[in-house]
């Protein structure tokens, strides 16, 4: 008895801890609800050994088409529902429902590793001087285009282990609620720009970040379709930040070339990607890049948000 006791006096002292799922890409009207099944059931699978919220969290239209046995086999999972049409503001609504002190985030269509919770806590948990930290993303598979996209797509934070990072990343992370609370995500039409400036705003006030290479999530492996999208998404950002200056796009297009190339080579065996193998992900990597041009060119005074299933 004492022992239970001192266990659970243990656990009240800890700070409480919620995780939070969110769509970030529009399926349309008739949602099939299958990659929010995939996250519950990771998530009740969990080695994590201490009590912790799960919150889902869906714009209105969605409610009636809610299937009644998703959370079947689960504990201390709840849907919410409100008015936001952006993953940036489905994101912030959840954080304020939230009861815990940690709030982990989810994208519906990233599933977690067995003891991803319990690293992601253990990280932030371990480094009070720290905001945030960021988990592994990775895509199924050993085909050569998920390990070389994984490589590309994913590796932008990873220090090459553990360690300092320079950001967040918006579908495998966990922040303090105090940290949500005062950064939430700027209205802008494009999720990509929001993230961006939230990112800025926290920069400027010299946050510290994590990258925890433990806590693996592995995203959907996007076809080509989605992989231009996505591109065509980041270089709008870059294009909104330089005002659409052709010069100054070009510049940052060939400077984010340059280290993504480097950090390609340099991480290419914590993504299994051979070093023969290593020219196909560049292929892929100056590719991308023609559709990032042309998605900053968008950005022009005045341009539209190219057209995207991103929310």
């Amino acid at each position: 008895m004492i022992g239970e006791a001192a266990h659970e006096s243990e656990l009240a002292a800890r700070e409480s801890v919620t995780v939070v799922i969110v769509s970030d890409y529009e399926e349309g009207e008739q949602k099939s609800w299958s990659n929010e099944r995939a996250v519950l059931r990771a998530l009740s699978q969990q080695d994590f050994p201490e009590p912790f919220e799960v919150i889902l969290m869906e714009n209105e239209q969605f409610r009636a088409s809610m299937p009644a046995d998703l959370f079947e086999g689960c504990s201390d999972f709840r849907m919410e529902f409100c008015g936001a049409t952006t993953s940036g503001q489905l994101k912030d609504k959840a954080a304020r429902r939230a009861n815990g002190q940690l709030i982990a985030t989810l994208e519906a269509d990233c599933t977690p590793a067995r003891e991803w919770l319990r690293h992601m806590v253990s990280a932030l948990r371990g480094r009070p001087d720290c905001a945030a930290v960021s988990g592994k993303t990775l895509y199924p598979g050993r085909s050569l285009f998920a390990r070389c996209r994984s490589l590309l797509d994913r590796g932008a934070l990873d220090p090459g282990g553990s360690g300092p990072t320079f950001a967040i990343c918006n579908n495998n992370s966990i922040v303090r609620r105090a940290v949500l609370a005062r950064y939430p995500y700027p209205a802008v039409a494009s999720p990509f720009v929001s993230a961006a400036l939230r990112w800025k705003a926290m920069n400027q006030d010299n946050l510290r970040f994590l990258f925890e290479a433990g806590a693996v999530v592995y995203h959907a492996l996007p076809g080509w379709g989605f992989v231009k999208e996505m591109h065509r998404q980041s270089g709008y950002t870059l294009g909104f930040q330089v005002d659409g200056k052709v010069l100054m796009i070009l510049r940052g297009l060939a400077r984010h070339l340059y280290y993504e190339l480097r950090r390609s080579w340099r991480l290419r065996h914590h993504y299994a990607v051979a070093s023969y193998e290593v020219p196909f992900a560049w292929a892929l990597a100056i590719i991308a890049k023609f559709y990032e041009f042309n998605g900053a060119r968008s950005a022009r005074r005045g341009g539209h948000v190219p057209r995207t299933s991103y929310r």
